[in-house]
């Protein structure tokens, strides 16, 4: 059987043609990935928003909600979106909120799932507190901030520092409208014990810190320092 032949000129253009075809399919495939890279990088995906403020321990619901767009690419897996928001209506605000604000999972509380108690350290105790809501430091008070307690005595008429750098973990309650009544702090037994104790003797006050400040206050000037079975500072103003 005879063997065909090519001349130098057709199997130049057979080369040619097989080399062309290579190039065009690499380029096409170059082109579909970026067209996917390009559709991706701005893609919107639908996200919940807060339309009213919210205390915690307010109900989520359909009329404080609302949908935005926001770029793939800044949609993170702690942020709600749109298709889950039938998981998010009933559950409870866990912080303040702001309108405008993206809605996150970390910022609700949703029954059986992220429980208030399970915002208690191990170890802890949850105490609530009543604060004076007449307080000009009451409204400003948020889940996360924390405290020094202070107790003053009706008989004795001093003041004590009973704990130091105290977690809240929510203020007020679900229900309230306006300054809250009461605030849960997060306390290891033995301050329980004295803040359990001091409210029946006089009337307890908060004192605000700074987030940043995670050491024990200094003593200022006119209060004597002892050291207590914590190594906490035990402090009364004479």
């Amino acid at each position: 059987m005879a063997i065909p032949s090519f001349s130098p000129g057709r199997l130049r253009l057979a080369i040619s043609i097989s080399a062309g075809i290579l190039v065009a399919a690499a380029a096409q495939h170059y082109l579909v990935k970026r067209e996917d890279s390009f559709r991706s990088q701005f893609a919107l995906t639908p996200v919940l928003v807060v339309t009213h403020d919210l205390r915690p321990g307010m109900p989520i619901n359909e009329q404080n909600v609302a949908t935005r767009e926001l770029n793939q690419a800044r949609v993170t897996k702690n942020l709600v979106q749109d298709n889950d928001r039938s998981k998010l209506i009933g559950a409870l605000a866990r912080s303040r909120l702001h309108v405008g604000d993206l809605l996150r999972w970390t910022d609700v509380s949703i029954a059986g799932k992220n429980d208030f108690s399970r915002q208690i350290p191990l170890g802890a105790r949850a105490v609530a507190i009543a604060v004076q809501p007449t307080s000009a430091l009451s409204p400003l008070l948020t889940p996360g901030d924390r405290v020094d307690i202070l107790a003053t005595s009706k008989s004795r008429g001093h003041s004590t520092l009973l704990a130091t750098n105290c977690p809240l973990l929510s203020v007020g309650s679900r229900i309230e409208r306006g300054p809250p009544e009461s605030v849960t702090v997060a306390l290891t037994v033995p301050q329980t014990l004295r803040v359990v104790t001091a409210t029946s003797q006089g009337h307890l006050t908060l004192a605000l810190r700074h987030p940043d400040e995670t050491v024990q206050s200094r003593t200022p000037q006119g209060i004597d320092p002892s050291n207590d079975s914590e190594g906490n500072f035990y402090r009364e103003i004479r």
